[in-house]
């Protein structure tokens, strides 16, 4: 995630470069998914900022969010809870070679556990292979290594964080507790769960075909608008 915190971190440094256009005190931060994890990260490096709001925002200590959520997919893809089990342990310790000071034979030891771990689950050697060459991915592994709670925890601007209670990507049931007690300490925090959105907080619509389906842009319900609309302002006025 580190060239989109660098992008980030350098827009905000542009707003706040433009005083003649921009009131430096009334800045908020709005991301969705990765966005509510580097939003926070970004109001807690660079305050004052005068709101946070998180869509969809992964919530848990470092590394165990991200097991917590791929344990959840793989039992309910049908997966035996044994070979769950034993891929989620080949996960940690492969990510935790591969984004650490590690040698190569510890990381290609892990990588080839894993790879046997998913065979021994159920699936195909390239699907194994596959899945496993996704989480090598920078940007993949790189959300192993996010302490989201830990950030949200030091941020002091007031935070709305909102969750879609049909979200398949990020588990709303494994982040709204750790972001309920990560948030325990911040005085203006109000977290949300928003019925019939997706992932992209786009609505469940019935369709012309008569099926039921999500549609429109992403942050596009108006539920969702609705409360952003409503709360945010009174964060952005002055006092």
């Amino acid at each position: 995630m580190e060239p989109a915190q660098r992008d980030a971190r350098a827009a905000l440094a542009y707003l706040r470069s433009r005083g003649d256009l921009i009131d430096k005190d009334r800045i908020a931060i709005l991301g969705l998914s990765q966005g509510a994890v580097i939003g926070p990260a970004l109001a807690v490096e660079n305050p004052p900022i005068a709101a946070v709001v998180a869509l969809a925002a992964p919530a848990g200590e470092r590394g165990v969010m991200f097991l917590d959520a791929m344990r959840l997919k793989l039992a309910t893809s049908g997966m035996e809870s044994k070979a769950v089990e034993d891929v989620v342990g080949a996960t940690r310790f492969y990510l935790n070679a591969l984004t650490t000071t590690a040698s190569r034979e510890t990381i290609a030891g892990g990588r080839m556990s894993l790879v046997q771990s998913f065979v021994a689950g159920g699936w195909k050697r390239d699907q194994a292979e596959g899945a496993v060459k996704t989480l090598a991915d920078p940007a993949t592994s790189s959300l192993y290594t996010v302490a989201a709670s830990q950030i949200l925890s030091q941020v002091r601007a007031p935070v709305l964080a909102i969750y879609a209670a049909d979200d398949t990507v990020v588990s709303s049931a494994l982040s709204i507790p750790e972001a309920r007690r990560a948030l325990s300490k911040n005085n203006d925090a109000t977290i949300v769960e928003m019925p019939n959105v997706e992932h992209g907080f786009k609505p469940l619509v019935l369709t012309a075909s008569g099926k039921r389906d999500y549609q429109g842009w992403p942050i596009s319900d108006p539920a969702t608008l609705d409360l952003i609309n409503d709360w945010l302002p009174q964060r952005l006025l002055k006092q």
